[in-house]
């Protein structure tokens, strides 16, 4: 029988995996023993008068509560049915191509083809400093084209996928990750996530840095890579099943406010090419991570939720597991094979969670070298 849930307690809470919807759901541990007993089909009347007895209340009150458990929670998850693919006709892609760029990522060359400036965008900037002249020996070979509102990704001359204008960054996140696969030789079955974060590391262990767009993610791994840390990824941050974060080689998106600052470390920022991304109203330049090892691998135990604060004090400061694994999953894609599931539960039980506000940056800088060293 296929596994229909997981459990894992975190703190005073149960988190619950419920797998037909691959939903996460953080519960009173009560609660989670409820849907359990619906999820193996006990009668609702023997759940009822038992959690009566238990808690000395009315049967009635109990059954109404269950009920309510069952339908909010259960049933949806129980019943639920993955939305149908919208399926277009494969357009052949013998076409014309306006850009054709080949890219070096260790030793597996890629050749990208982009019909247009559009599609151009979407890929090129982050591995722009990887593009090598035209190669002879080509590993993949990936090519994008867009037709009215629907834009399409061929592997290896073959149909990929397709996904509308408004879905676009998930193309961005289906090639980044077809990407990350073929540098590893990991099929997606061997990964447990990614992770919308940054990733940092001293050379030995790594630290996680998440938080809204515009909290200073991407600025605060520029400014530690000016100090002697590395940047394992920027924004898209893998994890295999050995509970790794493995090496993304996307170079750093560098918002328009944080250039001056960062030109005093990095003088080329000055330079750099400007892309406007007019979904996100934003101007970025990229600035490439300083080391060149792009199968680096790190243990992962500390998230720090960070958030640059004009004028702020600095304060570092543990939060609660269940707050930061709220925070966590919304913008994280987790595999949804069960083995795996279980084990990034059972990694994300074994970290410590901070929150981290600043404005001073060596201030920052201290503390983060503290976190590594354990000297808080």
């Amino acid at each position: 029988m296929s596994i229909q849930f997981l459990t894992k307690p975190i703190e005073d809470k149960t988190v619950l995996w419920m797998a037909p919807a691959n939903q996460y759901l953080v519960l009173e541990n009560k609660t989670a023993e409820i849907v359990i007993a619906l999820i193996q089909k006990k009668e609702i009347d023997f759940i009822g008068k038992s959690l009566a007895n238990e808690l000395n209340i009315p049967v009635e009150d109990a059954i109404s509560f269950i009920k309510d458990v069952n339908k909010n929670i259960v049933e949806p998850n129980i019943k639920f049915q993955p939305e149908k693919k919208h399926h277009l006709k494969n357009y052949e892609s013998d076409r014309d191509y306006e850009y054709k760029k080949y890219y070096r990522i260790n030793n597996t060359v890629f050749l990208f083809e982009y019909q247009s400036y559009f599609e151009f965008e979407l890929i090129h900037p982050k591995f722009s400093y990887l593009e090598v002249e035209k190669q002879e020996a080509i590993h993949v070979h990936f090519q994008l084209f867009s037709k009215k509102e629907d834009t399409f990704l061929y592997r290896n001359e073959k149909f990929y996928d397709v996904w509308k204008r408004r879905d676009i960054h998930f193309l961005q996140g289906k090639v980044n990750m077809l990407v990350v696969e073929e540098i590893y030789n990991k099929p997606e079955d061997e990964w447990l996530g990614v992770f919308h974060a940054s990733a940092v590391s001293n050379g030995e262990q790594s630290i996680l840095f998440l938080g809204d767009s515009g909290d200073g993610k991407s600025t605060s791994l520029a400014l530690l890579q000016a100090h002697n840390f590395h940047c394992i990824a920027d924004d898209f941050v893998p994890m295999g099943n050995d509970q790794k974060v493995y090496t993304f080689p996307s170079a750093i998106s560098l918002k328009k406010n944080s250039w001056n600052l960062l030109s005093t470390y990095f003088p080329q920022i000055k330079t750099e090419k400007e892309y406007y991304f007019a979904p996100l109203d934003k101007t970025v330049r990229y600035l490439p991570p300083s080391h060149q090892n792009y199968k680096k691998t790190e243990n992962c135990s500390i998230l720090v939720f960070i958030k640059y604060a004009k004028e702020s004090k600095t304060a570092l400061k543990k939060i609660s597991k269940v707050d930061a694994f709220h925070k966590l999953l919304p913008d994280s894609w987790i595999s949804k094979e069960s083995e795996n599931v279980e084990t990034f539960l059972d990694w994300f039980q074994s970290t410590t969670c901070y929150s981290l506000t600043y404005s001073d940056n060596q201030e920052m800088i201290d503390l983060v070298s503290k976190l590594f060293s354990n000297d808080l």
